[in-house]
């Protein structure tokens, strides 16, 4: 079934689920670690009062564009938007056709590199933005279910933040056993 946007006229489209609003420590991190990615793979990020679907990267000049982080999907898009870079995969083919297995990578990457474990209302969103993304067409059972696959090993309930994740923080050092 391919989802519309017109069926979801007055909607917010920018937080169909209600998800919300990053802490501002939560923000700052998530924010320091989309500018670490960008500089480890030598991309220039545009934060913008924009919503998701306004994000857009260009390999030609390496720059991404992505909405400000508000919340947690808003992170999830900048990361998808580098993942289009990292990996190489054009949203769209030569002839404007939304390229769905692309965006299934894109998306894979950025769940990957996350150091946040998404919400179930921010798994939601992703999978209506990959539904609704472009064309008419939409993608094929088979997309959707790696992209499904893909989102369902994120586990469940709220926002996460995965400190294990983050490169700066020490792993947990195991406790001297009671001497004897």
């Amino acid at each position: 079934m391919v989802v519309s946007l017109a069926t979801l006229e007055g909607l917010d489209l920018n937080n169909l689920f209600g998800l919300s609003p990053l802490d501002p420590g939560q923000q700052g991190e998530l924010h320091d670690h989309v500018e670490e990615l960008a500089a480890k793979h030598g991309l220039t990020c545009r934060e913008e009062a924009i919503g998701w679907l306004d994000a857009e990267a260009t390999f030609d000049e390496g720059w991404f564009c992505s909405p400000i982080l508000r919340t947690e999907f808003d992170y999830l898009t900048a990361l998808h938007e580098i993942g289009h870079l990292v990996l190489d995969l054009d949203t769209e083919d030569a002839d404007g056709a939304i390229l769905h297995s692309n965006e299934v990578e894109a998306w894979k990457w950025a769940i990957e590199e996350a150091r946040i474990t998404p919400s179930e209302a921010a798994r939601d969103q992703i999978m209506v933005a990959f539904q609704t993304h472009g064309d008419d067409v939409g993608p094929t059972s088979e997309e959707l279910d790696r992209l499904r696959a893909a989102l369902a090993d994120t586990g469940a309930g709220p926002t996460r933040l995965d400190r294990e994740k983050s490169e700066d923080t020490p792993p947990e050092q195991p406790e001297d056993p009671p001497a004897g």
